[in-house]
């Protein structure tokens, strides 16, 4: 570093312009169209990873506060004070000063006064106590007084200057009241009365106001310091006066006027959705171009050039063989900045290397650069800022280097009220856009060719070389596109983009990590392209029920194109998910996997076949073909369609097939295996997460709401794919874990001899997961993404006290612990739920703690919980976690509904469905006296929390029943709400979420659990005989029947019989199995009785027809007088 300070040195500011503008071979970007455009500017170079490293965040400085919101006051201490030709002490005399010792303060400082003397080192001051309204004299230390310097960023310097500071203020406030108070009466009134006509509004001003909402509500998202989204005062403003311009759309009938105003400017004919490059004022313009053409840092040459208004950052060519510094580029008034790299760039790949970040910190990664100039690929950043760090540590200066340009632009944000009225912005129009869209199911926009002129700007704007967050744009267009109440007919060609995509889609590596931005381009480019096929695709059932002509010559499908194999996914996932008919050149291809020629009575057949099939009836198949191809030892996707029939147990177990024409199974199936190998090798380039948090249908959307047709070992590819993209290898992976064991016996003791005591409180425990939690946080939570190590360990553990060494028995040992601690009474992180406290006999399933709902160190906790979920995902380290199915859906993102509440606490939702089915024939003046409740209810853990404020006082009627329903199930569903999330965070950051996506919630509490294992010898030894004998021949054929079947079919028998999926753990049973003599010959089903463990077996002839009649039961429930025909 010490030479290259002193070449910089040594050199003169001619020489070093002159070296930089020779070599360098860069052009800035812009204007161009040009379909390769969509993918460079894209930033398709820039693998984004698929799990977020976690930031911690800031101690909060006044240097950090600083870049959040200015200052509410500088201040100068008296002492230092200083007017030119005045005594110092008769200079202070009147200036309003304040008791502080710091110089910046967020708040106002307490007391504050008026100096009115100063001698002797002593400051008096005239204070005014707010609370008598009596004036005082108080002396301080000429050292702890401070004078208001600024107030506001305005500069504060007596009396007569505050009240003017104070009438600003009085404005300010006025206009916000005034913004309120007009939210709040287009909320409350429309519902009454039409608005815009009634108050003589113009719909422009509605715009307006809407406009300064958003800049605030974005204004105050940007202060706030969190990944969730919180609520705010400006957030409620602005969703209230979303809410208030969707009813106007409604119900007034000057609607049309209101949506003509947003449409205005909102990506039509003129500019205003450019984003430009930054011309700074001419005022300003020599002065920032003399200061930049100084500014050469002792890190890298910065040359500012600002006759296109760019600056060029280099090293040295060739760079300095050892070397590393860090250093940023402002430019002032830019509001976004691309960076472009020249052509020459070159570091070595091992060695060298160039980071961006967004942070002061340099801790937010944005991409790291190496090697040749085809991996060094153009970006932008919002703000205008862009800081990097360059690292470099050959042994020789054989590497070129680094060099880029920084080119700003301005047009995509508001800075301030004042920019909302004088200047256009990139992000307002796209919000603007997505309102309208989101209007559009309000409102029939027949009468207006909005969309489709506008369709064609956006489709212009990604050919457009240069144009920065063209993904914003491909968000806009797939809304559009997929959206059902917009008609778009409007046909801009987007083939050579198409074409361009593919090309590069071709050449990505399955194995590596996709560009995050591709995956949705893709999607919208196919469903633009396929638009009418996709339309005919999405027909339900009931829409078309008439079977299209049969085609003798239909078009060949290309198995191995990736164009081909993306259509049948895109065209298979929306038959499948809307019932629609299967297009014939499908239907050609299936037929031909199971034999049938291609014929228009075959053809008809198949048309019926896939009509003939339910949901239901799918899942049925799909298990029994599972099955099926477990024991052919085959994959799914290679089982020979031809070759599969139901066997004798399948038509017991999924009776919904019995009947079913073979030829229609095995179209089924080779429908299915087609869809299968079609998704297969272009798994890869689906986003299955809906990035624009919009209900429109994607593919990736539609795919994971299917997700029961994709073969498990797509998704376990898809899971093994991911979990080996984020595999850790740092230094800081095997961590040494330091536990003790004396005070987990020490815990255990007193628990067991006080009952009262708090021991086994989450915060204060001490058990095996609370200490290895706790240990867990002093290293980074990327270590359990290591490979296990050749001791099959993610950590060592060692024990305080103990000689023991860790070769993996006592790792595994502690993460089994650490499970058992939480389903135990060792801590009280979860509890039962109220089914499992109220019934002994219900199988315990467990739900988060209630009285951990608010506390941060609960929520650690919760996260390491998902870890460890997490962790045995990872190693297949099958771990018993009890959870609630509102957990498991939580992590896969499936919604939580009324059934999941009903498993965990069936109590209350019979208590809801009562209410809400009481009619008014049944009294509605003796609603309070049959119910007698509140707007409160008792939480699980049996707390009381009111729905309303004062809701204990507020009796619940029978007009208000629905609500109080309504408000009771949201109290329930949300009661876990953080605690799940905290889970799911935990889980997420070791295995990505788009993998789990895929995954039912019973199929991941499968993978992390496992299939509970049911020995029948144990379930023999606590079983009873009501009518028969041990020894009698139908017993004994009954436990050779339970004996041949499999771990899930006993966990479905005892789920018939008793409610529960597994035995219970300890030997003492609530009750034992009592197998019951039945009258009953080969005709009559088993009859279970759920709550007694009780089962009355019929006598049947053989030990088969016993099995056959048993599978039905136990699968269908069909527990009485069902008699089989």
């Amino acid at each position: 570093m010490d030479s290259t300070v002193s070449y910089l040195m040594e050199m003169k500011k001619d020489f070093i312009l002159k070296i930089s503008e020779e070599n360098r071979q860069i052009t800035p970007i812009g204007g161009k169209v040009e379909d390769v455009s969509v993918l460079n500017d894209l930033e398709t170079s820039i693998r984004q990873p698929l799990i977020a490293e976690p930031v911690k965040s800031a101690a909060l400085t006044p240097s950090l506060l600083s870049t959040m919101f200015p200052p509410f006051s500088r201040l100068q201490c008296a002492d230092n004070v200083r007017t030119d030709g005045v005594a110092r002490s008769s200079s202070l005399y009147g200036v309003i000063s304040c008791v502080s010792k710091e110089d910046l303060v967020y708040s106002p400082v307490s007391p504050t006064g008026v100096i009115t003397a100063i001698s002797n080192g002593k400051v008096r001051l005239s204070v005014l106590d707010p609370e008598t309204g009596i004036v005082e004299d108080r002396s301080y230390d000429e050292s702890e007084v401070r004078v208001q310097k600024y107030r506001l960023l305005f500069h504060l310097d007596d009396v007569q200057h505050l009240r003017g500071i104070v009438g600003r203020l009085c404005v300010a406030l006025l206009q916000l009241w005034s913004r309120e108070t007009m939210i709040s009466l287009l909320y409350l009134m429309q519902p009454r009365l039409d608005v815009i006509d009634s108050c003589k509004m113009n719909s422009y001003d509605i715009v307006r106001l809407m406009k300064f909402i958003y800049l605030t509500q974005k204004t105050s998202q940007s202060w706030t310091s969190t990944f969730h989204e919180t609520m705010t005062l400006e957030s409620c403003q602005f969703k209230l006066l979303q809410l208030a311009i969707r009813q106007i759309v409604s119900t007034s009938p000057r609607a049309l006027t209101l949506i003509q105003a947003f449409m205005d400017g909102t990506w039509d004919d003129t500019d205003n959705n450019k984003v430009t490059l930054y011309v700074p004022p001419e005022d300003e313009r020599l002065s920032m171009e003399s200061a930049s053409l100084r500014q050469l840092t002792l890190s890298s040459i910065s040359i500012g050039n600002f006759t296109n208004n760019c600056v060029y950052v280099s090293s040295l060519h060739p760079s300095f063989p050892k070397t590393k510094y860090s250093d940023k580029i402002t430019i002032p008034g830019a509001a976004g900045l691309r960076i472009i790299f020249d052509r020459q760039c070159y570091l070595d790949p091992t060695h060298a290397s160039l980071s961006f970040y967004q942070d002061e910190a340099m801790n937010q990664s944005i991409a790291r650069f190496s090697g040749t100039a085809d991996a060094f690929c153009s970006f932008t950043v919002r703000g205008n800022t862009v800081r990097f760090t360059y690292e470099s540590n050959v042994s020789t200066g054989d590497q070129w280097g680094y060099g880029f340009m920084v080119q700003p632009f301005e047009n995509v944000n508001w800075s301030c009220d004042a920019d909302v009225l004088s200047s256009r912005c990139f992000d307002w129009n796209c919000y603007a856009y997505d309102l309208l869209i989101d209007i559009s199911k309000n409102y029939k926009f027949d009468k207006d060719d909005f969309f489709n002129r506008t369709l064609n700007n956006l489709v212009l704007y990604l050919q457009t070389s240069g144009m920065p967050f063209k993904m914003r744009v491909v968000e806009l267009l797939s809304r559009l596109i997929t959206s059902s109440q917009i008609t778009v007919t409007a046909h801009p060609d987007v083939s050579g983009m198409m074409t361009v995509v593919l090309r590069y889609c071709e050449n990505i590596d399955r194995n590596t990590i996709v560009p995050s931005q591709l995956p949705l381009l893709l999607d919208f480019l196919l469903t633009y392209t396929l638009k009418e096929e996709i339309d005919a695709a999405s027909l339900k059932e009931n829409q078309s029920s008439m079977i299209a002509p049969w085609v003798e010559n239909v078009p060949e499908v290309k198995k191995d194109s990736l164009l081909e194999q993306l259509t049948s996914v895109h065209l298979l996932t929306r038959c499948i998910y809307y019932r629609a008919p299967i297009p014939a050149k499908y239907l050609r291809v299936i037929m031909e996997a199971t034999g049938l020629p291609w014929t228009e009575p075959n053809y008809r057949l198949a048309v019926e076949a896939m009509r003939s099939f339910s949901p239901l009836m799918d899942e049925d198949l799909l298990t029994a073909f599972e099955i099926f191809a477990q024991q052919s030892k085959s994959s799914l996707l290679d089982v020979d369609a031809r070759s599969y029939a139901l066997t004798d147990d399948d038509k017991a177990r999924y009776y919904a097939l019995r009947d079913v024409d073979p030829v229609h199974l095995r179209l089924r199936i080779a429908l299915l295996q087609f869809y299968n190998r079609q998704l297969q090798p272009c798994m890869h380039l689906i986003e299955l997460m809906n990035a624009s948090g919009k209900d429109e249908r994607t593919l990736g959307s539609l795919i994971t709401s299917i997700s029961l047709y994709v073969f498990p070992t797509i998704k376990e590819n898809v899971l093994e794919m991911s979990i080996k993209q984020t595999e850790y290898s740092g230094q800081a992976a095997y961590p040494i874990v330091e536990l003790d064991n004396r005070r987990i016996f020490t815990e255990l003791e007193r628990s067991g001899d006080d009952m009262d005591n708090d021991s086994h409180s989450a915060i204060n425990s001490e058990c095996m997961f609370a200490q290895f939690c706790r240990q867990m946080q002093r290293f980074p939570v990327s270590v359990l993404r290591a490979k296990l190590d050749s001791k099959d360990r993610l950590v060592a553990i060692k024990y305080k006290g103990e000689q023991g060494l860790d070769w993996g028995g006592l790792y595994r040992d502690a993460v089994e612990r650490c499970v058992e601690d939480l389903f135990s009474d060792h801590i009280d992180l979860f509890i039962p739920c109220p089914n499992a406290m109220n019934d002994q006999e219900t199988e315990e399933r467990f739900i988060p703690n209630p009285r951990y709902r608010d506390s941060s160190e609960a929520l650690e906790m919760y996260r390491f919980v998902g870890n460890l979920i997490g962790v045995s995902l990872r190693t297949k380290h099958l771990l018993s976690f009890e959870l609630s199915p509102q957990i498991w859906k939580t992590i896969v993102g499936d919604e939580v509904t009324e059934e999941d509440i009903k498993a965990v606490d069936s109590g209350l939702i019979s208590t809801l469905q009562q209410v809400r089915e009481y009619s008014e024939s049944d009294g509605v003046d003796e609603f309070p006296f049959v119910f007698d409740m509140v707007f409160a209810i008792l939480d699980s853990a049996g707390n009381e929390v009111e729905l309303l404020p004062s809701g204990s006082q507020i009796a619940v009627t029978f007009h208000n029943r629905l609500k109080f329903c309504k408000m009771a199930l949201e109290a329930r569903i949300n009661e876990a709400r953080q605690a799940a999330e905290a889970i799911a965070a935990g889980v997420y950051a070791l295995v990505p979420q788009r993998a789990l996506s895929l995954f039912t919630w019973e199929q991941l509490e499968r993978t992390v659990k496992g299939v509970p294992e049911i020995s029948v010898e144990l379930l023999k030894k606590h079983t009873v005989y009501i009518g028969w004998t041990e020894s009698h021949p139908v017993v004994k054929q009954f436990w050779n029947v339970m004996e041949g079947l499999t771990d899930k079919d006993r966990s479905q028998f005892l789920r018939f019989t008793w409610g529960r999926s597994k035995l219970p753990k300890s030997e003492s049973w609530p009750r034992p199995f009592k197998l019951t003599y039945k009258n009953a010959g080969d005709y009559m089903l088993p009859v279970a009785h759920t709550c007694f463990f009780q089962l009355e077996l019929p006598q049947y002839s053989s030990e088969q027809i016993m099995r056959e009649r048993l599978l039905v039961a136990i699968h269908y429930g069909s527990s009485g007088e069902f008699i089989m025909q």
